[in-house]
Parts: structure tokens; C-alpha cells; sequence
């Protein structure tokens, strides 16, 4: 025999099951309901005190691999974020004043270095892409594309992997694909490092990778490569596209602050940072596809 039940709210408002229901199909909707709890309740988020984090790990599992790891790093209150809203005033009064002009070229191949130690080949590699160099070496599938490891002289062998490359290193390996300036900061004043910002950054045919030290702009680490994105000179600001984006998100930082972190001296050469001014040549430009023909088959892939 049918049992007919009313389902009332708290409020003794009608739900929307407030109509006759088979008995059994009740029970087994209550027991749904209840195992449905039990499992959200075994899964609720477990709060871990883990600085710099608002990193979250579930109750159950082992997650003992992630002891001693990080998510990102709290950017230091000397540097302003790139996607706060002071970062969107600063990067819109750069764009009226010139100053940006490279940015879209660079953010269409942003790179995020693949080993912690690659911050020098993988700022070099975004900047080439960003030029559109042919780098004339297969990537993937049949596309030529630059990343770390495509970088004529690039050996992972040669400690790169452990101890990344110093500017040195880092010019060798730009030589091999594009017009390189070197400069260091102890050979530069500010106002130099300053006009060079306003000449590249008014362009978008070069660009500047700095090295820089972290300790400079109270960050964690050493030694860094990092992309210049664009420049504001009213507020004598630059904006740092960190190739790190694991550990820091892209950040204004005063141009008199990054100019005295490029003057520090590098440990491993003994000698100052300084920053490289990148552009390309006839030799290294795009090749024209005519030169490779294609199948339209190969292109699908």
C-alpha cells in the first residue's frame, strides 16, 4: 500500500517535494543524504600554518612529499604587483606615456622557467620568441619554437642545471642568436640605465633582460634573469615579467632599487650584474616559409 508523505520546510513553507512519495523512495533518499554528508564532512579542508601560503590540504592521503615545498612567495612590500590595482594605474600611465610598447610582445611568450636555475636561458628564450627569431631547430612535432634547452651552447651538463648561467654565460649564449649589448652596472650611471629604459621601452624591436640580485629587492634567492616589460616615468618604476612565476608573480619595483641590486657583485665571477640589450639581425630574423615548405597536412598536426 502507498504512504503518502508531506515534506515541510523549517518555516513550514512547502518544498519542492511536497507531494506523495513511495516510502522506501524516502529512505533511500535519507540515506543518500547521509552518506553524501558523511563524505564531505571526511573531506573538508584541513588548515596547514605554512608561511607565505594560504596553501589548504585535504584530511586524508599522504601528503608528506609536500613537506619543505612552497606555493609562491609573499611579494615584499618594496615591489608592487603587477595585477593590484596601483600595478593596473602604473602599467596604464606607461602605455600613454610610450613606455610599453614591448610588453606585447613579451607577455604573448611569457615563459615560466623549467628548472629553478634556468632564469637566464628562459628569459633569453622569451625574448627571442617575442622577436620572432627562427631558431631553426625542430621543438615539437614539426614546429620551431625557442625553449631553455633549443639554445645554441646550451649544455644542461655544464652545471647549468645546478648553478644557472652568470651574465657571461648568458651573453655566449644570446650571441649565438641575436645582437647582444652588454652592460654592466658599475660601468653605467643611473641616468644611462634610465635612458636606455626610455629608448627600448618607447620601441618594441628590443628588448632588456636584467640580472639582478634578489637580496636587492628583499626577495628570497640570489642572482636573477629577468625580462624588463616596460617603464613609467613619472613614477620612475619598472615592470620585472619574472620568468620565476612559481615563486613571484610580475611586480613594479623603483628604478633607482633595481639599478642598485644590478650593482651588486655577482659571487661566482666576483664582478657587478649588470643588463643586456636585446635585438635582432638579418641573419637570425624570421625565415620566410617559402624557404621550408610546409604540407598543409604537416601544419594540422
Amino acid at each position: 500500500m502507498m504512504n503518502s508523505f508531506r515534506i515541510v520546510s523549517r518555516n513550514n513553507a512547502p518544498s519542492l517535494l511536497s507531494r506523495p512519495i513511495n516510502k522506501l523512495l524516502l529512505r533511500h533518499m535519507v540515506s543518500k543524504t547521509q552518506n553524501v554528508r558523511a563524505v564531505a564532512l571526511n573531506n573538508l579542508p584541513l588548515e596547514v600554518d605554512q608561511p607565505h601560503s594560504s596553501f589548504k590540504l585535504p584530511c586524508r592521503g599522504d601528503y608528506s612529499v609536500l613537506l619543505n615545498t612552497h606555493y609562491r612567495q609573499k611579494l615584499p612590500a618594496c615591489l608592487t604587483s603587477f595585477t593590484s590595482e596601483e600595478g593596473k594605474q602604473i602599467f596604464k600611465e606607461s602605455l600613454c606615456q610610450g613606455y610599453a610598447e614591448g610588453y606585447f610582445n613579451l607577455v604573448g611568450n611569457f615563459t615560466t622557467q623549467s628548472e629553478p636555475s634556468y632564469c637566464g636561458p628562459s628569459s633569453l628564450a622569451m625574448v627571442l620568441n617575442a622577436m620572432e627569431i627562427d631558431p631553426k631547430k625542430r621543438w615539437k612535432g614539426n614546429w620551431r619554437w625557442y625553449s631553455e634547452e633549443l639554445l645554441e651552447g646550451f649544455d644542461p651538463a655544464k652545471q647549468f642545471k645546478c648553478n644557472g648561467v652568470n651574465d657571461s654565460e648568458f651573453l655566449e649564449l644570446a650571441q649565438n642568436h641575436c645582437e647582444v649589448e652588454a652592460k654592466s652596472a658599475r660601468d653605467v650611471t643611473l641616468q644611462e640605465f634610465v635612458d636606455d629604459l626610455k629608448r627600448v621601452c618607447s620601441r618594441g624591436t628590443e628588448h632588456i633582460v636584467l640580472s639582478f640580485s634578489r637580496r636587492g629587492l628583499d626577495q628570497a634567492g640570489e642572482g636573477h634573469f629577468s625580462p624588463i616589460g616596460g617603464y613609467n616615468a613619472d613614477r620612475q618604476q619598472v615592470l620585472i615579467m619574472d620568468v620565476t612565476r612559481s615563486k613571484y608573480p610580475s611586480y613594479y619595483v623603483s628604478v633607482e632599487r633595481i639599478y642598485k641590486s644590478m650593482c651588486e657583485v655577482d659571487k661566482s665571477t666576483g664582478l657587478s650584474r649588470g643588463y643586456f640589450i636585446l635585438k635582432s639581425n638579418r641573419e637570425h630574423t624570421f625565415l620566410r616559409p617559402e624557404i621550408f615548405q610546409i604540407s598543409p597536412e604537416a601544419i594540422a598536426l
